[in-house]
């Protein structure tokens, strides 16, 4: 499918529109293609048997899925009921490629099961679908997402990928500035709370300012908007370099979740992101490879989160290394706690150097940007304890 074309099972006036199936040996997906499902009907009332539910995508293939220049499978509702799950099982590989202009606006390949706001459609009332993906390998690059969320009144929900062979997430597109990611969110002012996601893989990498995610800036309501958790089970090595990152933030009323990595092999932080020589800054500060999970503070939308950072727990088979300004961290500059930080590894923890451009060290303050592990407290709540059990640790001088 390609040059825009755009199947759609929209409502009806049912409660529930049409589902997408497919079974074909492969699928290729591009040009700013669309698979979608939509509801906007508004319901008389909030009761739930006056909701329309956006249909379900269901693909399933004998070979391998390829999805790009903008092109999505995605659904979403801007009425009262909820979007779609979005199922995606192939025996091949399944790659979602770059970022493109589509009507007019920067969109990247993937996938979005979302609870939608449009200024003519109204804001949704409901919950976002999950996002299911089986097969032999994962490949999100070049600024490709795979995104549930939610922008309207209701929850965002989970994020689950399964694969025999590798999960790749990496890449940026220069042009929208949009970074590889797979999200669970709750945007600002939204009453909701966000998703899980869930990886499995025989290995794994993150890099180059790629992104794990989930986050929440939403509202409590009869519930916190907590942001989801992040679990990763690899059964060999897993590594996240060039600034890449796997995160839980809460910018609103609710707590981070916490985020759990189980490795068969070793675990491997390295680096800051560099761009043309130079490192990517952020207040000053370089966007480092590594864990976080944060009760933050966001000056330009002005929001302060009230929550509780998440706990990180690393297990590690073999050994665990965060070097050259990587950072493990659970910390609060809001109002709320920070978490604990428990390593696990039958092997050796190294924490070592710092941040390097262009063969340089990357200064803060006049200082060498260091590798490290921390929880701490800048806004209003207590700092959590670090733990490591291993068979050595070595924590070198710059």
């Amino acid at each position: 499918m390609s040059g825009g074309s755009a199947p759609n099972a929209p409502d009806s006036g049912i409660k529930k529109g049409g589902n997408i199936s497919i079974r074909a040996r492969s699928l290729f997906v591009s040009d700013g293609s669309v698979l979608a499902t939509t509801t906007i009907r508004q319901a008389t009332n909030r009761n739930a048997a006056e909701r329309t539910n956006a249909g379900d995508i269901n693909i399933n293939l004998l070979d391998n899925l390829f999805v790009s220049g903008g092109a999505q499978l995605r659904s979403d509702t801007y009425a009262q009921g909820d979007a779609g799950n979005i199922s995606v099982h192939a025996a091949g590989d399944i790659v979602f490629d770059g970022v493109a202009v589509v009507n007019n606006a920067f969109t990247p390949s993937g996938v979005s099961s979302s609870v939608s706001f449009d200024s003519k459609l109204g804001r949704g009332i409901g919950n976002a679908g999950s996002v299911t993906i089986t097969g032999r390998s994962l490949s999100l690059i070049n600024g490709a997402a795979l995104i549930s969320g939610t922008s309207g009144l209701g929850d965002a929900n989970d994020i689950m990928i399964d694969v025999s062979g590798a999960i790749r997430v990496a890449g940026f597109d220069r042009s929208s500035g949009f970074f590889s990611q797979i999200n669970s969110a709750v945007d600002s002012g939204v009453v909701g709370k966000g998703g899980n996601i869930t990886l499995k893989a025989a290995s794994a990498s993150l890099e180059n300012l790629a992104r794990l995610s989930t986050v929440t800036a939403g509202m409590a309501g009869e519930k916190r908007a907590d942001a989801g958790n992040i679990a990763l089970t690899v059964g060999g090595d897993f590594s996240v370099t060039g600034g890449a990152q796997l995160r839980s933030d809460t910018f609103g009323q609710g707590n981070a979740g916490n985020i759990k990595i189980q490795t068969g092999g070793s675990a491997t932080f390295d680096g800051i992101a560099v761009s043309n020589g130079s490192p990517v800054l952020v207040n000053r500060i370089p966007f480092v490879s590594g864990i976080s999970s944060s009760v933050g503070s966001d000056a330009t939308n002005q929001l302060t989160g009230e929550g509780n950072a998440g706990n990180i727990y690393l297990i590690v088979e073999k050994n665990l290394f965060v070097t050259n300004g990587a950072q493990l961290t659970s910390i609060t500059t809001g109002q709320g706690n920070a978490g604990n930080i428990k390593i696990q590894t039958s092997g050796s923890v190294t924490v070592d150097g710092f941040a390097v451009a262009n063969n340089y060290p990357v200064l803060v303050d006049g200082s060498p940007f260091l590798s490290g592990i921390s929880s701490g407290v800048t806004g209003t709540g207590r700092g959590g304890s670090i733990q490591v059990k291993a068979d050595s640790l070595s924590i070198e001088p710059i």
